[in-house]
């Protein structure tokens, strides 16, 4: 068996370099991040506020689509066709009757003004 080689300082001098090395190595990426922990947590709470605000945004689109469904829905109902035609044309259904009011700040007949005034006062 051959005789183990003596240690020299010179390999103590390369594994101490290396081990230097990856320290300042590690220490650098350590003080890295704690140097932009604090931007890392404005990223992180802004990027949640986005995606809240995403969610309230699609949510709300989904609102105003059922509510524009509903209007077209409303629009081109039988009933609400009928009640625009009979509201144009002053149409009564049957055993229905058409009342016209007449406004009381205009008296209609020369007779009516003293007793619409009397009921005034």
């Amino acid at each position: 068996m051959p005789s183990p080689r003596p240690i020299r300082v010179a390999d103590y001098t390369r594994r101490f370099r290396i081990l230097l090395g990856l320290a300042v190595v590690l220490s650098s990426v350590a003080g890295l991040a704690a140097a932009n922990w604090w931007n890392l947590n404005r990223y992180f709470y802004a990027y949640a506020q986005c995606k809240d605000i995403r969610r309230t945004v699609e949510k709300q689109k989904a609102i105003v689509a059922q509510l524009e469904w509903e209007k077209r829905q409303l629009e081109f109902s039988p009933f609400e066709i009928e009640k625009a035609v009979r509201e144009s044309d002053k149409a009564v259904r049957p055993g229905e009757n058409l009342i016209f009011l007449r406004r009381v700040d205009r008296p209609s007949s020369p007779t009516a003004a003293p007793l619409i005034q009397q009921n005034n006062h």
